[in-house]
């Protein structure tokens, strides 16, 4: 798996180290150009993945996805509209996104049934050992008064007990 990982991510650098010089090279040969439009600087905080990184813990619930997932693919280098995209290109390149979200959605949705539903049986499992202890105070029967007060008292103590 490390060297699943280390072929992918030398593969990003080269990938990134590839595109800064070809970025480098048309601000020199073309600092004008209608490339400037579309691309961009590649900053280290631009290369992550399409969807929120699983390490993160910010608490931003709406993600905002690096720049370069929303530049329009060119599929004919030759046409004049490159740089345009129409609405079934762009509606198909958000599909994925739209997918992770509404996932993401339901997944906290379930895990808020999960929480109620565990906080319900605690309350239930207390309410219960409650009973339990109160039915214990009675069960023992001592001769003496004092030793079957103390049972009891003892039986009220644990159950008034936060433990």
């Amino acid at each position: 798996m490390l060297t699943l990982y280390m072929c992918f991510n030398n593969k990003t650098l080269r990938a990134t180290e590839a595109y800064r010089s070809a970025w480098r090279a048309l601000c020199i040969l073309d600092p004008n150009g209608s490339w400037a439009e579309r691309l961009k600087e590649l900053k280290p905080s631009d290369i992550s993945g399409p969807g929120k990184d699983p390490d993160d813990i910010s608490t931003k619930s709406r993600y905002e996805p690096s720049w370069i997932w929303l530049v329009p693919r060119v599929t004919e280098p030759n046409h004049n509209t490159d740089l345009a995209m129409n609405e079934q290109e762009f509606n198909n390149s958000m599909r994925v996104e739209w997918a992770k979200a509404w996932a993401r959605m339901n997944r906290w949705k379930e895990e808020v049934l999960l929480i109620q539903e565990e906080m319900r049986r605690v309350l239930a499992y207390h309410e219960w050992k409650n009973m339990w202890w109160q039915e214990q105070s009675s069960i023992r029967k001592v001769g003496d008064a004092t030793i079957q007060s103390g049972l009891a008292g003892y039986a009220k103590m644990l159950r008034s007990d936060p433990r």
